[in-house]
């Protein structure tokens, strides 16, 4: 992978990480509606999905495999790096701790700023029961937000049932504009 830096590349990756259902698509593609130009989104499922035939079973998958699946979207955010000012990465990660340190070290050329997305228990339930993508596991969901916040350090912390993901995503992007005035987005936007 070409060195970022020495391309000139100054994109920034907002990396959001919750449970399955918690509001991360929802909210990365929210984010993504300013300006769809120069934002983009990278999720881990649709690149799974890509990858694996039967995306299904993708939970039964061997460690190697997931690992070797990781380190490949990992490559992919640096790819769209090249080619966007902001990556949204729609992502569960935290399961275990050598994942973060293999995305740290992948994006450490980058700045990435991580936001835990969250929901109530019996939201992410509700949520859940509703997906239509494949079938609702609320046990992997509950266990997932249990496990993978432990081992991250976040930027921003959103409670996506206390807000709409259009005011999270303002507040985000107002977060971001203050310490990157290239990210200004036009007041009069409403997604």
């Amino acid at each position: 992978m070409a060195d970022l830096h020495s391309e000139g590349i100054n994109s920034i990756i907002l990396l959001l990480n919750g449970a399955s259902s918690s509001g991360k698509t929802s909210l990365a593609n929210t984010i993504q509606s300013f300006d769809r130009k120069r934002y983009t989104v990278a999720s881990i499922d649709n690149f799974i999905k890509e990858q694996i035939q039967d995306y299904t079973h993708v939970i039964n998958l061997n460690n190697h495999i997931v690992q070797s699946l990781l380190n490949a979207f990992n490559q992919h955010i640096q790819r769209l790096a090249l080619r966007y000012d902001l990556i949204v990465v729609d992502h569960v990660l935290g399961e275990k701790k050598a994942w973060i340190d293999q995305l740290n070290e992948d994006l450490k050329l980058l700045t990435t700023y991580r936001i835990k997305i969250f929901c109530a228990p019996d939201e992410l339930i509700r949520r859940e029961n509703l997906r239509k993508d494949r079938h609702p596991d609320i046990t992997h969901a509950l266990r997932q937000e249990q496990e993978i916040h432990r081992h991250f350090k976040y930027d921003l912390i959103y409670d996506t049932q206390k807000e709409t993901y259009s005011q999270i995503a303002k507040q985000v992007l107002a977060h971001l504009a203050q310490k990157h005035p290239s990210l200004t987005l036009s007041p009069d936007y409403e997604p």
